[in-house]
């Protein structure tokens, strides 16, 4: 049948969130929003902005309703006061060639093992060189899956970035566009980083 999806797809959900509260919903979604994550978007108003929530729900009414609850629990621990969900696009994931897995499970792995080495008390430099590509491997598994969701031309500009450092210009720029996050300037986790 043409057009039929696998069960247990999911559906993205896109709800319109005022651009000054975009960046606290997305640092509350750490511990709410499962392993696709959250993400946030432009929008074509400048005042507003997309949050982009995954849910694993078949069903479109299903997904709707788990993302509006999602939504209410991210404004309460933001310290954001409850307003009605405004969804604006609901898209199914684009298929992918490879599987998103390795790459969870890497970013995780070198954490451990920085964690493992740092309590060791030894080769500490070693310990950066381990956080350091854990982050870049969790910036490069959401600018692949952002890409993947705005099409080939996207793919294309991510496939082209040197490097997924965050503390490279380009690559923040590229970052910022796909995502719509700036972390703040004034955040402890962002200067430390």
């Amino acid at each position: 049948m043409v057009g039929a999806r696998d069960p247990g797809e999911g559906w993205y959900v896109h709800v319109s969130v005022q651009a000054d509260e975009g960046g606290r919903l997305l640092e509350a979604a750490p511990g709410i929003v499962d392993d696709h994550g959250a993400s946030l978007v432009v929008s074509p108003d400048s005042q507003l902005k997309e949050l982009v929530l995954f849910t694993r729900e078949d069903d479109e009414e299903r997904a709707r309703d788990a993302v509006i609850d999602v939504y209410q629990r991210l404004r309460r621990v933001a310290g954001l006061e409850a307003q009605p969900a405004r969804i604006v696009a609901l898209a199914r994931p684009r298929r992918t060639r490879r599987s998103r897995a390795p790459k969870h499970r890497l970013d995780v792995k070198l954490m451990q093992e920085a964690q493992r080495v740092l309590n060791s008390e030894s080769h500490h430099e070693w310990v950066v060189v381990l956080a350091q590509t854990a982050c870049e491997v969790y910036v490069r598994d959401i600018l692949d899956r952002r890409a993947a969701q705005l099409g080939e031309a996207a793919v294309e500009r991510v496939a082209q970035l040197p490097s997924c450092n965050l503390d490279n210009e380009r690559v923040r720029s590229v970052f910022e566009e796909m995502t719509g996050y700036t972390p703040p300037e004034e955040t402890e986790w962002w200067s430390d980083y």
